[in-house]
């Protein structure tokens, strides 16, 4: 996460609250990539945390990737299509929910991804 920002990962359906990365899924069986990031949030950003935003990062098999968008208000969505992430087969999958400054809560975040063939 970022030095002097908060957040955490969140689970990749239901609710929940911030946690490590065991909040985490299991890919495909076979190799793809991710692509077409999209992230809503239920509130502004500055509604939580004013001066700040809030960045998106999914991991895979825990590294940070570079898909990844940054929610800044009065946002309230963000989305990356130009970038993608290999996933292997049976990788795991993490979304980082990270504030830009020293703040834990975090809006409700909705996000989806592509899974494409390679």
């Amino acid at each position: 996460m970022n030095p002097g920002g908060g957040g955490g990962f969140i689970v990749g359906s239901g609710m929940s609250t911030l946690g490590d990365e065991s909040n985490s899924v299991v890919a495909s069986g076979v190799d793809t990539a991710a692509r077409n990031l999209f992230v809503r949030v239920s509130e502004t950003p500055t509604s939580l945390f004013p001066n700040t935003g809030l960045r998106i990062i999914l991991y895979v098999n825990h590294s940070p990737t570079s898909l990844s968008c940054v929610i800044n208000a009065p946002a309230t969505t963000c989305w990356n299509t130009s970038d993608s992430a290999s996933v292997p087969a049976g990788a795991t999958l993490s979304i980082l929910a990270e504030t830009l400054t020293d703040v834990e809560e975090v809006p409700l975040v909705t996000f989806g991804y592509d899974l494409v063939s390679e």
